[in-house]
């Protein structure tokens, strides 16, 4: 069966060729809102100001669409032409779902359903790998930040091998925001942590479980390990900084997929 569904995500050209639309242009931006697509990021001249502007980052923010304002000339650059009248938005493939529906679901499928929580992961490779471990080792979804996370575009699919549109993903404004609610469903929310005591292998994972990972760099934040039920270690040999996040989580899914088996 993993096999098979190995096969068939690889071979699945069109997932994992799956473009990112480009969209440009102030009116076909508002309409692309009501269009039903899901939108990745929007990037908006560092300049703009006025009603419109003011328009998109409140739609942008209620729909959690990244902003990120950029030179104008960086916006010409992505179409190859100047008419873009300011603003540029991108599309993604996967469709986001809200985090109560999210937690819902993975509790509608199972008895201990687990989800990886993404803290501050900003490499597309990276994301396309945790996704792919995530998915063979039956976990049942993603949440990732609207901010600092890498985006979910044709090189992630890719490098997923077409996990990421087999896997539900919730997109919430802050990691550390949506640990109450994952703790109130009943789900045990587990940080990964250098300076943890305990190894991934001394926790319980039989329960609801949310595991927070973090990038290379910064880790998870203080504030959701200190929120967590409880936090771990890999253990190693300890001649390098850390793992690499996408090493990390197939290490803690496939000690995951041993428990629940």
């Amino acid at each position: 069966m993993k096999e098979f569904l190995l096969f068939r995500l690889v071979s699945n050209q069109n997932v994992l060729e799956a473009k990112q639309e480009i969209v440009y242009g102030r009116q076909p931006v508002l309409e692309l809102f009501s269009s039903g697509k899901q939108i990745d990021k929007i990037w908006i001249d560092r300049k703009m100001s006025g009603e419109y502007e003011i328009e998109i980052r409140k739609i942008a923010r209620d729909k959690l669409i990244p902003i990120v304002r950029v030179p104008v000339f960086k916006l010409s650059k992505v179409i190859n032409n100047d008419k873009h009248q300011g603003i540029v938005a991108f599309t993604t493939p996967v469709s986001y779902l809200e985090i109560d529906t999210l937690i819902k679901k993975a509790l509608e499928s199972s008895d201990n359903p687990t989800i990886l929580l993404l803290d501050r992961v900003t490499d597309v490779r990276n994301l396309g790998a945790i996704s792919r471990s995530a998915l063979w080792f039956g976990a049942f979804g993603l949440v990732i930040p609207m901010k600092n996370a890498a985006p979910i575009n044709a090189e992630a699919i890719k490098s997923s091998a077409g996990a990421l549109v087999h896997m539900p993903v919730s997109r919430v404004s802050s990691i550390m925001h949506v640990v109450d609610q994952f703790q109130k469903a009943g789900f045990k929310v587990y940080s990964s942590s250098l300076k943890a005591e305990k190894l991934c292998a001394e926790l319980n994972f039989r329960v609801p479980t949310a595991i927070v990972l973090g990038s290379e760099e910064h880790g998870v934040s203080r504030e959701i390990i200190a929120k967590s039920d409880d936090h771990f270690l890999i253990p190693g040999s300890n001649q390098i900084d850390s793992l690499n996040v996408a090493v990390s989580a197939g290490i803690i899914m496939y000690e995951v997929y041993n428990q629940k088996k």
